[in-house]
């Protein structure tokens, strides 16, 4: 009996050597696989963070965010799904968590970005790729293209387009509402002609029309003006050299009261006298000269 086991144990040897020989050799591969699948999942989030940030960086929706986040999740969690590593659900756990917060912040990161986006619009007009200024709140000289449109239904036009250059700080209603009013107040003048549609209309009322030009509108209709303008170019203003104009107005006039002084000093009593009235006179122009240099400080 002894002898038959001892036999048995014996054919048994050369099997285990080659099953313990066939492990060794796999244990290598099966690390090398193992780790050939880590780096294919950390290459894979990085592709997606990069687009992620790209999306963001060009104002994405937060649903589409929300779309790529969900397909990562699944694409890491099916690569992931291999019965023979018991370490997966633990990878799986925290690639979730992962995930989740990535996903939390893209979406702050994308309502940042709406919000910005909402504060620009106000300013900023998005036309076939070009984006049109429309800021006037600042103390710079600005170039502005306008229009002056009407809109009543079946009478809209648009005026000639006009630039003007403007200086004051204002925002886009009292914009409107200086261009309008200066518009009604030119009207007066005679000088625009009544659009061709308006005359087949039989629009505006004869009152307001005069030798083919309009003059005016009705009192209802001037709600209908608007006005669409566009900033064209900023320009930094010169400086405004107050304290030298003021240097020169001293000096002209201590000029002319040493002309005055010196006109009067070779006559008589008379010429005394005179030379008073002169000396008044200067000062006089003199206080002229001021008054006239200060109304042009106001303009």
């Amino acid at each position: 009996m002894e002898e038959k086991l001892k036999h048995v144990s014996r054919e048994m040897e050369p099997a285990g050597l080659i099953w313990l020989a066939g492990k060794m050799m796999m244990a290598p591969l099966m690390a090398l696989a193992y780790g050939l699948d880590l780096l294919n999942e950390a290459i894979h989030e990085a592709s997606v963070l990069a687009r992620r940030g790209i999306e963001i960086g060009m104002g994405p929706n937060v649903e589409h965010v929300e779309q790529l986040n969900q397909e990562t999740v699944r694409t890491d969690l099916a690569s992931q799904a291999t019965p023979e590593q018991p370490s997966i659900e633990i990878s799986r756990e925290s690639s979730e968590k992962k995930n989740n917060s990535q996903q939390e912040e893209a979406q702050q990161a994308s309502a940042k970005v709406e919000v910005r986006y909402e504060k620009e619009s106000k300013d900023m007009n998005y036309e076939s790729g070009i984006r049109r200024d429309r800021d006037l709140q600042d103390d710079m000289l600005k170039l502005v293209r306008y229009k002056i449109l009407f809109v009543r239904r079946d009478f809209e036009h648009a005026f000639p387009e006009r630039e003007d250059l403007v200086y004051d700080s204002m925002d886009g209603s009292a914009f409107a509402a200086w261009k309008v009013a200066e518009f009604i107040q030119e009207l007066q003048k005679g000088e625009t002609a009544v659009p061709a549609k308006w005359l087949t209309r039989g629009y505006p009322e004869a009152q307001y029309v005069r030798n083919g030009q309009l003059i005016g509108l009705d009192d209802e209709d001037k709600k209908y003006l608007r006005v669409y303008y566009e900033v064209l170019e900023r320009y930094v203003r010169e400086k405004f050299y107050y304290e030298e104009q003021q240097i020169e107005i001293l000096r002209k006039i201590a000029e002319n009261m040493q002309n005055a002084g010196s006109g009067g000093n070779g006559g008589g009593p008379s010429s005394g006298s005179q030379s008073h009235h002169g000396h008044g006179g200067a000062t006089a122009s003199s206080t002229l000269q001021i008054g006239g240099a200060g109304g042009g400080q106001k303009s």
